[in-house]
């Protein structure tokens, strides 16, 4: 499948579950960064007020430790882990990507469709 040289990178706290002992809402303690070659479906939903910006971001063939780290339920809800969002097309120059999405993870689920 063409990419047509899109890059992106998709940067999130995430647990990696080492360390039982420190409370929920502070063991976001891992940072996960995801670029290709994993494919990518995101929606970004903006509106008049900034705190009502929300975001949602499908990712397929992550590795099985990776999905593990990122989950997250909605009984989680103390424990705030911040997400970053960049993508454009591949630059011709050192530039940095553009910021996308900045925000944090209410609900992080993994499942499989079936074929």
């Amino acid at each position: 499948m063409l990419k047509f040289n899109r890059v992106y990178s998709l940067k999130v706290e995430a647990d990696d579950g080492s360390d039982t002992a420190v409370p929920l809402a502070q063991r976001a303690n891992k940072n996960v960064e995801i670029t290709l070659p994993n494919t990518i479906e995101f929606t970004v939903l903006r509106q008049a007020l900034g705190s009502s910006q929300t975001a949602t971001f499908r990712i397929y063939n992550l590795a099985e430790n990776v999905r593990n780290a990122l989950q997250k339920d909605l009984s989680q809800v103390q424990q705030l882990r911040a997400i970053q969002f960049r993508c454009g097309y591949e630059p011709s120059t050192s530039a940095t990507l553009p910021l996308v999405f900045n925000g944090t993870v209410l609900i992080a689920l993994s499942y499989r469709e079936k074929t």
